[in-house]
């Protein structure tokens, strides 16, 4: 028998030694539920920057961009997303 004659009191309720907080309930499917939409997002970005290509023979219009400039920031937009995922990743489990 616990005795709690000397015990503080508090109005919190006690922690079991076999409660989880919730944030470490929900941190890895939130984790893998944020990968799924990044991969999502960028391969959309970047099959639509692909089929968006302007054919050589039609000419450049002042409004329309180069093809290269639209991949170029489609590409480091993923790896950008793809390096803070990792360090997310790392300070997850260390």
């Amino acid at each position: 028998m616990i005795d709690y004659t000397n015990a503080a009191q508090t109005i919190a309720p006690p922690r079991e030694p076999t409660s989880v907080p919730l944030t470490e309930l929900l941190r890895w499917p939130l984790f893998w539920l944020v990968v799924v939409v990044i991969l999502i997002a960028q391969v959309l970005l970047i099959i639509s920057a692909v089929r968006m290509r302007r054919p050589a023979s039609q000419p450049i219009s002042p409004l329309a961009s180069t093809t290269h400039v639209e991949l170029g920031w489609t590409l480091a937009t993923a790896a950008a997303l793809s390096t803070l995922l990792i360090f997310i990743y790392r300070a997850l489990t260390g």
